[in-house]
């Protein structure tokens, strides 16, 4: 009877050893966070010249409350 006890017990014990093994630590937890966290550049679009004005009305147009396209 002591057998069957100290033989399931193992085995629960590999089952959640297992479990523990895929589960990241804290430490890998943070290490992701803090290498994600440090992108400090914004990235901005390209535009021609001739776009400007037509992105100034946008602009001034979102900023005034209306929107006027293609005028």
């Amino acid at each position: 009877m002591e057998d069957e006890v100290f033989s399931q017990r193992t085995i629960n014990v590999l089952k959640n050893n297992r479990a523990l093994l895929k589960r990241p630590s804290f430490k890998d937890i943070q290490k992701q966070f803090y290498k994600s966290s440090r992108k400090t550049k914004l990235e901005f679009k390209k535009s021609l010249r001739k776009n400007f004005s037509v992105l100034k009305r946008l602009f001034d147009s979102r900023r005034r409350g209306m929107l006027v396209l293609n005028s």
